[in-house]
This record gives C-alpha cells, structure tokens and sequence, in this order.
C-alpha cells in the first residue's frame, strides 16, 4: 500500500533504464519515479484497486520517437480480506492498435468509393 517495488520483471527495468535513465530497485517507492503528469495519470488508477476492485485499461506512451500503446491490468493483492497491494501486468498492443487503425482508414476509403460509385 505505500506503492514500494516488491517484484518487476527485467522488461520493466529496462524500460526504465532507456527512458528515465535510472535504475528501478526492489523497495523504490514507485511514487518517486512519476513525473507529475504521470503520477496524475497513475494514482487514481491505483487507488481505485486498493478498494478491490481490479481495473484493466489502455494508455498511450510516446517513446523513442513514436507514440506506444499498452494495455494495463491492475488487480488487488489480498491478505485476510485486506487490499495490501497491488499486481501490475502491462502488455505492449501497439501493433494492435495500428492495424486496427489501418483497417478503419481501409474501411473508410472502401466506403467513401463505393459512395461514389453509387
């Protein structure tokens, strides 16, 4: 509950490591490693588990030059009916959501033809 790293995968350090440029250390207080803009983001989403309710959602991260989107599960960890944490699991979807946008752009120019042909 005081949002300390207790486990993350060597994915999510290195992520860390390329954006931020710091290492993430098992006790780090995750709080510490947002930026205001981010813990604005982060924090009601958290917050949210810590009532027992898990809460899956997609969010937008513009790195190395382009826009990433992942999808994020957060679901409470409990211990004798007490939320004390929390589980993050994020998927990287971004080759998802680009093919989807592309089917919508080829959905759209499909119909804006046949509206002509019409």
């Amino acid at each position: 509950r005081d949002y300390n790293y207790i486990i993350f995968n060597k994915f999510y350090a290195d992520a860390f490591l390329s954006e931020y440029n710091f290492n993430v250390e098992k006790g780090m207080c995750a709080l510490d490693t947002l930026t205001p803009e981010a813990s604005e983001f982060w924090l009601p989403k958290y917050k949210k588990v810590f009532t027992g309710e898990p809460s899956v959602f997609n969010f937008e991260h513009f790195i190395d030059g382009k826009n990433h989107y992942y999808q994020v599960s957060l679901n409470p960890i409990f211990e004798d009916s007490i939320v004390t944490g929390v589980s993050a699991i994020s998927v990287e979807i971004t080759e998802s959501v680009l093919a989807q946008e592309e089917i919508k752009i080829l959905f759209e120019l499909y119909f804006s033809l046949s509206d002509i042909t019409l």
